[in-house]
């Protein structure tokens, strides 16, 4: 097992039967699911009965509201969000979360992603990224000076080996 795993994970998906299959993915992994939600209002409940340390929310969701708003409202509320969705989120969105993940992923992935969220969470350099997976470089850690210069501009990370 990598990290403490006691991150408390809220997944915010569209789909109620893929967040059900995220969440028991990262429960298999050792992770704390807290709750699943599919839509703006189930995310804020969830939250306010125990508020998570990550959200993992698509970009379309059910009642009209959209993954930005609802990592906006838990970033206010000081909650980090990745984005895992099927195109990656416009610019502006970028602000409002540690990183994306792209659909389709497999299991392997969605438990690094989580990982590489827990290294930035914590502090630490990010030990693995899956290919599809981008951080925003305000949240990445330079693994390298020139990373370092360039982690002030706010784009994605380009993948390792992609």
């Amino acid at each position: 097992m990598i990290g403490n795993r006691s991150l408390r994970i809220l997944v915010v998906e569209d789909d109620i039967m893929v967040a059900l299959d995220a969440a028991e993915i990262l429960q298999g992994a050792g992770y704390n699911v807290i709750g699943v939600a599919d839509d703006f209002e189930e995310a804020m409940r969830v939250d306010a009965v125990r508020p998570p340390d990550l959200a993992l929310v698509d970009l379309h969701l059910m009642s009209g509201y959209s993954g930005v708003a609802v990592a906006a409202a838990l970033g206010k509320r000081g909650i980090a969000c990745l984005f895992v969705t099927g195109s990656a989120p416009d610019r502006a969105a970028e602000a409002y979360a540690l990183g994306c993940l792209l659909k389709p992923f497999d299991d392997r992935s969605l438990v690094q992603a989580v990982g590489a969220a827990e290294d930035v969470l914590d502090g630490r350099p990010v030990r693995a990224l899956p290919r599809n997976m981008r951080l925003y470089r305000r949240f990445a850690v330079p693994r390298t000076e020139s990373a370092s210069i360039q982690a002030a501009s706010h784009e994605i990370l380009p993948v390792p080996g992609g």
